[in-house]
């Protein structure tokens, strides 16, 4: 009777029909007993990185593995299998391997404030590269105009370099704020107004200033990108009234009276001049009560006013 023995790696045929497992002994010696034996079956899974199956094979002992198809993962390049696969002794699990790629894509998006809101506009999106599944940073920039917000909730300053370039990081930018004051010819404030950086100021009702025209301000209101004080603009009327008034002397005493007035106009601010008239028996005295401004008045009350004496009285005093 054969005697069965253990192989490393191999189990019993015990359904093949070659065997020989007892016979007669011959003298001769040529009784020849056989037993035929199996390679073991094992499974080899090939897996990928994150042991998703790839493919199942069912090798004999000693035997060599088929390597399927290479891999790939985003943001990684395919390095090698786990294990090569040949001379299989048992059930083995290959694991794909990678490196990481150097180059992947994120996003840095840039974010400015709204002028006339509280909302955001993206200014710029500028696209960076990094190494996959490492910790990216995003730059802050200098924007003319801006300053950071870093309490942002929508902020979004770092994260992981996702492989498949999906990380957009995002940094969000205030309008700096200026202070606009407008004040009139005289230097009295009329208005002050806090402005966004860009935006553009709100004007006050045109101030009015007596014998003068309002034409604009000093200054342009729109596109503020600093703190400005402004004025109005002015042109002088050309119609702006006064008087002269001719006062002659009394006959009986030394008082005056006035004798004839003239309502003219002229140029606001400008010198005016009273026109000397003769009167028959009266001659031109500088009096104490004589007015002749150098300026015109834009308020209309600019009065001129010339004194006569009567050399008629003069010359019976003189007798």
């Amino acid at each position: 009777t054969a005697i069965d023995k253990t192989y490393t790696g191999f189990h019993r045929d015990l359904t093949n029909s070659g065997d020989v497992l007892s016979g007669n002994i011959a003298p001769d010696g040529s009784l020849i007993l056989k037993l035929h034996y199996n390679r073991n079956l094992y499974t080899v899974d090939y897996e990928d990185y994150d042991g998703t199956n790839i493919d199942s094979q069912i090798i004999k002992f000693e035997g060599d593995t088929i390597p399927p198809t290479d891999p790939t993962r985003a943001g990684y390049t395919f390095l090698a299998w786990s294990s090569e696969g040949t001379n299989i002794t048992g059930d083995l699990t290959v694991t794909a391997t990678y490196t990481a790629n150097i180059d992947t894509d994120y996003i840095v998006e840039y974010y400015t404030q709204n002028i006339n809101d509280d909302g955001y506009t993206l200014k710029e999106a500028v696209v960076l590269e990094g190494v996959t599944d490492t910790l990216a940073t995003a730059p802050n920039t200098v924007i003319e105009g801006f300053d950071e917000d870093t309490v942002n909730p929508l902020r979004v300053v770092s994260g992981n370099i996702e492989g498949d370039g999906s990380l957009v990081l995002k940094l969000y930018y205030n309008r700096k704020t200026y202070v606009v004051e407008f004040f009139d010819w005289d230097d009295s404030l009329i208005k002050t107004e806090t402005i966004r950086y860009g935006g553009e100021a709100s004007p006050p009702t045109n101030p009015s200033r007596e014998g003068y025209t309002f034409v604009e301000w000093n200054s342009s209101l729109d596109n503020i990108t600093s703190g400005k004080s402004l004025k109005p603009v002015y042109t002088a009327n050309n119609d702006t009234p006064y008087k002269v008034e001719y006062y002659q002397q009394n006959i009986l005493d030394d008082n005056y009276i006035l004798y004839e007035a003239d309502n003219l106009t002229g140029t606001t601010d400008t010198t005016v001049n009273a026109v000397l008239k003769s009167y028959t028996g009266f001659k031109l005295i500088n009096h104490v009560d004589e007015e002749r401004p150098d300026n015109l008045n834009g308020n209309g009350s600019t009065t001129l006013k010339l004194y006569y004496d009567s050399t008629v009285y003069k010359a019976m005093n003189d007798n």
